[in-house]
């Protein structure tokens, strides 16, 4: 089966509650509108191996034969998470304030997807998802996937990210906090030579964008303009204190890619509460299938 995203699947389902709560949980935040989903593995696992070393070849003699040289693998596996959450009005609010009630359950879905996206970076496995951080702290051949900054931004430690990054155009995008946002659009400012190192452009709704270097730039912030992305990772080797990070992603089936053990379900929830109300559950991950397909610069401030 081919990769879907949600906004993909959720245009394949019939009119009704469940097609538009899924295109309003994949719209409301960028990653989950590129993420391609794969099905999972029997048991709500998705395994797959990366080569830590490329086999060789020779010239053989005459009537000798060939010496065998083979590359080396590392099995890997991502474990699926249950998230999601019921999506509840009080029935005295739809009874007095009854204008009030779809945005109050658009509010409580774009909150589980804000949810998601954190995790997506920042989460730490367990009963929950493994976010890509915890990949690339402890997982054999991802760890040699970040750059070090320790303050401000230069051009030498994003050329750093790009020879670690597999870029591909539509598929790779830097993440960031709206303080690396600052910090990184001070080198445009600053690098001392004239050179804008971000342009402005249109995304394909027709939004202005910011790219550095051909790569899009989204700044990762809720509705109230609060910052999806951790801006106080306490940096030690950085004498400002609290740092930030930027991320650089390439998404695709063999790149960064979720996974699930069934589609995103919206189920009707009755019972004799005092809330009307319906569940979303996703059982799902998110699995980076090649170390390069992401980066991490951590360690940023201001000078």
């Amino acid at each position: 089966m081919a990769a879907l995203t949600l906004l993909e699947a959720s245009k394949q389902l019939p009119a009704g509650r469940a097609k538009e709560v899924i295109k309003l949980y994949a719209t409301s935040y960028q990653p989950l509108e590129v993420l391609p989903f794969v099905p999972a593995d029997p048991g709500g696992v998705l395994s797959w191996v990366t080569e830590t070393s490329v086999g060789s070849s020779a010239g053989r003699a005459i009537g000798s034969d060939y010496t065998a040289s083979n590359g080396t693998f590392a099995p890997h596996k991502a474990v699926a998470a249950v998230r999601g959450g019921k999506v509840q009005v009080d029935r005295a609010i739809r009874i007095t304030n009854p204008g009030i009630v779809p945005t109050m359950k658009e509010n409580k879905i774009r909150g589980f997807a804000k949810d998601w996206v954190k995790y997506m970076f920042e989460g730490t496995g367990g009963s929950d998802i493994r976010g890509l951080s915890q990949w690339i702290l402890g997982e054999t051949g991802y760890t040699g996937q970040t750059v070090a900054v320790n303050g401000a931004v230069t051009m030498s430690v994003m050329d750093q990210a790009f020879d670690k990054l597999n870029v591909i155009p539509g598929q790779t995008f830097f993440y960031m906090s709206q303080y690396a946002f600052r910090v990184l659009n001070t080198l445009s400012r600053t690098n001392g030579t004239g050179q804008q190192n971000i342009v402005w452009g249109e995304d394909k709704f027709g939004s202005r964008t910011p790219y550095y270097s051909g790569v899009p730039i989204v700044v990762l912030k809720d509705g109230l303009g609060n910052d999806v992305l951790s801006i106080t990772e306490n940096g030690t080797a950085h004498s400002g204190g609290s740092t930030s990070s930027i991320w650089g992603v390439t998404y695709g089936e063999n790149m960064v890619t979720g996974f699930e053990s069934a589609p995103m379900l919206v189920v009707d929830f009755k019972d004799d509460t005092n809330y009307e109300n319906y569940t979303i559950e996703h059982i799902a991950g998110i699995a980076p299938k090649q170390p390069r397909s992401i980066v991490r610069l951590t360690g940023i401030a201001q000078s």
